[in-house]
C-alpha cells in the first residue's frame, strides 16, 4: 500500500465534481438501459474519463478552481434541498408558515 500513498501524493484525488461526473455516468447509464440506445452508454464513458483525469491530475490548483466554480453554480440547489430536508425532519415539532407581503396599489 505504501506505492499507492506514493504515487497519489500530489495527486488532486476526488472532489465533489468528480464525483457529480460519475454520477451523470451512471445516469447515462440507466438511461440506456431504459431507452435500449447505446449513444447514452458512450455518452457515459466521457464524464467517467474526465472524472479518472480529474482524480490523477497533479495541477491541484486548476482542479480546485474548477470545483469551486461547480460549487458555486450548485449552491442554490442544495441549499434549496437542504432547507427542504430540514422542514421536512422538523415537520413533527414545527410549524412553518408563509407570510405574504402586501404591495402598493
Amino acid at each position: 500500500m505504501n506505492w499507492l500513498r506514493k504515487f497519489m501524493e500530489a495527486r488532486s484525488g476526488g472532489d465533489q465534481l468528480s464525483s457529480g461526473l460519475v454520477i451523470l455516468s451512471i445516469i447515462f447509464i440507466i438511461i440506456s438501459r431504459f431507452t435500449n440506445w447505446t449513444i447514452f452508454v458512450l455518452f457515459s464513458y466521457i464524464p467517467l474519463a474526465i472524472s479518472i483525469y480529474r482524480i490523477f491530475s497533479k495541477n491541484i490548483q486548476k482542479r480546485r478552481m474548477e470545483n469551486y466554480k461547480f460549487m458555486i453554480l450548485l449552491s442554490p440547489a442544495y441549499f434549496k434541498f437542504k432547507k427542504l430536508s430540514n422542514r421536512l425532519k422538523d415537520m413533527k415539532t414545527h410549524k412553518y408558515l408563509k407570510i405574504f407581503k402586501m404591495s402598493k396599489l
